[in-house]
């Protein structure tokens, strides 16, 4: 790890506002497609009766899947599965989205903020001298939130 002063990092962060703050906007819009692609597609899915043909502890052969989120639990390459997939983008299609078939708004919008958080997390590791490979699972968690924390923070002093 690199020793660096405080002014060094006050100084970086303040470097690394703008990027904070499209993290935020990234997430906002994210948590917004999300939701609001889960409110139309559920009604979708409650149409369709999905069989469980994959075991894992959440379910047992003969269940059916209990949320779109589970689909792998099925044969993927049922018509039912075809023709939920061929709905919900007919219906991507209604609320504005041009993108190509198979694509989702919301996965769009949070792989946008996975990429926003990556370019500020690889900031911060160069910075400190981190390794890449060393922040994951709740360890990349507390380190973005603590990256988003400072770099904010910088553009009020």
């Amino acid at each position: 790890m690199n020793n660096v002063t405080l002014e060094e990092f006050k100084k970086f962060c303040k470097g690394h506002t703008a990027l904070a703050i499209a993290v935020c906007k990234a997430q906002a819009y994210a948590e917004i497609k999300r939701e609001q692609v889960d409110a139309y597609v559920l009604p979708i899915f409650q149409k369709y009766t999905f069989p469980v043909t994959f075991t894992e502890m959440r379910a047992e052969y003969g269940e059916n899947v209990k949320s779109p989120k589970d689909l792998y639990l099925t044969d993927l390459d049922s018509e039912a599965v075809k023709n939920f997939y061929k709905d919900i983008h007919e219906e991507h299609r209604k609320h504005g989205f041009n993108g190509p078939f198979g694509h989702c708004p919301a996965l769009i919008a949070e792989k946008l903020l996975m990429e926003a958080e990556k370019c500020l997390l690889e900031a911060f590791q160069a910075f400190f001298g981190i390794e890449e490979i060393g922040v994951y699972g709740e360890d990349r968690k507390k380190f973005l939130k603590l990256a988003l924390g400072a770099s904010l923070k910088g553009a009020k002093e």
